[in-house]
């Protein structure tokens, strides 16, 4: 039971913090008044904690007492550890079978040690971080609070291998684009890979133990935000196989009036995928056109020469389209090169010459392509700053979750909410299903007696109407 409420309840919960004060009346340490305070906090979040823990406690009893209660169960909760009473009943089919109504009605899986919202927080955070051990020092602060003595701050800690069963054991996630109000007549795509070695794959090629990672951003154009630019309205796709432009096409209907697309731009580094897309996005209403990136197009550059004033000399004949002015260039800078030289500055002119026109245009466009530094921030940094290579199908999984994190979608709530949701091969579908009840076999009620008499009296009336 509670104690008394008001001032008094507070007092009998702080009774450390009131402890302190009392041992600290009279006493003035100016050495060192910021260790004083810090202990202070400390006392203090001590003591809510475990007034929260209380209430908690008192809480769930109530709820468990419309079922009648009995066996503890510990759960690590934001307030801290907490230890509650509440009653199994026995299966009438199954005695060797238990069930918890609270457990169930709470939505407390069975074994778990951490409560949902702390698990949902976990999930959450190891789609914005690239290490699970910051994932268990993170929340384990978060959850805790301030607490003062190294000792403490390493005890709240959660370990790597609780932040990796948490995300393991989620199922995926399937739900549809959300409907744009405006359809521009013009929409843009950037694209790009990333190779993530796999494991289990044995192989003497390196991209045959290594998985390719698709990835593409819709958006609708560029404004300033600030002092960057920023894009409108992005959607990022993600894939592995080789429908993925087909999967793309089929985000755009569902986003967009795709009637009233005129011009559709992609850009990329123009490896064949990448350049097969605008080919693959063209309709009969919708035209597409093709940009070489044009960080590749400078890269090829700074590969032909070291020099700053070569670099910049071919860099004004591609911006400025003047492609033989460029190409005598490259010559004058080939000679008297060892032929191993020669070899690499003619392949990076091969590179820039069969994509001019696109890496041209790239240059006269209001829009430019930040791919690089896109697939950098929202996949590699995730991915690949940590080597270790992933089973294929976790992978998959793992980059799903990373593309809805990125287009918007509250991962919390889809964790908290995939709990209670039915799978389909370990799949949780958050789209409204449709009732396809009209579908359903109904039973056959058809009486030929009357329905003979129906077609006679029908004929009867037509007959006396002529």
């Amino acid at each position: 039971m509670f104690p008394e409420s008001g001032h008094n309840s507070a007092n009998y919960f702080l009774s450390s913090t009131f402890s302190f004060l009392e041992s600290m009346d009279g006493i003035i340490n100016p050495d060192f008044p910021a260790i004083l305070y810090a202990t202070l906090v400390h006392c203090l979040q001590y003591d809510m904690n475990n007034f929260a823990l209380h209430i908690f406690n008192s809480a769930i009893h109530a709820i468990d007492s419309a079922f009648r209660g009995n066996p503890a169960r510990t759960l690590h909760t934001v307030f801290g550890d907490l230890t509650f009473n509440r009653t199994l009943y026995n299966d009438k089919h199954d005695k060797h079978h238990l069930f918890c109504y609270v457990d169930h009605v709470l939505g407390i899986p069975k074994y778990i040690q951490y409560d949902p919202c702390i698990r949902s927080l976990i999930f959450t955070y190891a789609l914005k971080f690239n290490s699970m051990e910051k994932v268990g020092l993170v929340i384990g602060d978060l959850i805790q609070g301030f607490s003062f003595g190294l000792n403490n701050r390493k005890l709240k800690a959660i370990s790597k291998q609780t932040v990796s069963n948490i995300l393991h054991f989620c199922p995926s996630f399937s739900i549809s684009p959300v409907r744009c109000e405006n359809t521009p007549d013009h929409l843009y795509i950037i694209s790009d890979e990333k190779y993530k070695s796999l494991q289990h794959e044995h192989s003497d090629n390196d991209k045959a133990r290594k998985a390719m990672i698709k990835m593409a951003v819709i958006f609708e154009g560029v404004e300033r935000a600030g002092n960057r630019n920023k894009l409108i309205n992005p959607y990022t796709v993600t894939g592995f196989g080789n429908t993925f432009w087909q999967d793309v096409l089929d985000i755009l209907h569902a986003r967009y009036d795709m009637d009233k697309v005129k011009l559709i731009t992609t850009m990329g580094d123009s490896v064949p995928w990448i350049y097969a897309s605008a080919s693959e996005l063209k309709t009969d209403k919708t035209n597409t056109r093709f940009l070489l990136d044009a960080f590749h197009a400078k890269q090829a550059i700074n590969r032909i020469s070291t020099k700053m004033e070569n670099r910049e000399l071919l860099s004004y004949y591609l911006i400025h389209d003047e492609i033989k002015e460029f190409k005598y260039l490259v010559n004058l800078i080939s000679l008297n090169k060892k032929e191993d030289r020669k070899q690499r500055i003619n392949k990076q002119w091969n590179y820039i010459r069969t994509r001019w026109k696109d890496a041209v245009a790239i240059f006269q466009s209001s829009v430019g392509c930040p791919m690089e530094s896109h697939i950098e921030h929202n996949l590699a940094t995730l991915i690949s700053s940590v080597p270790k290579a992933y089973g294929r199908g976790w992978l998959e999984k793992l980059v799903g979750f990373i593309a809805l994190d990125k287009n918007g979608y509250d991962m919390q709530e889809m964790y908290l909410k995939a709990a209670t949701i039915k799978q389909a091969d370990d799949i949780v579908n958050f789209d409204k299903q449709l009732d396809l009840s009209m579908f359903d076999k109904k039973p056959d009620t058809y009486d030929k007696g009357n329905s003979g008499k129906t077609i006679q009296n029908l004929l009867r009336s037509i007959s006396n109407n002529y």
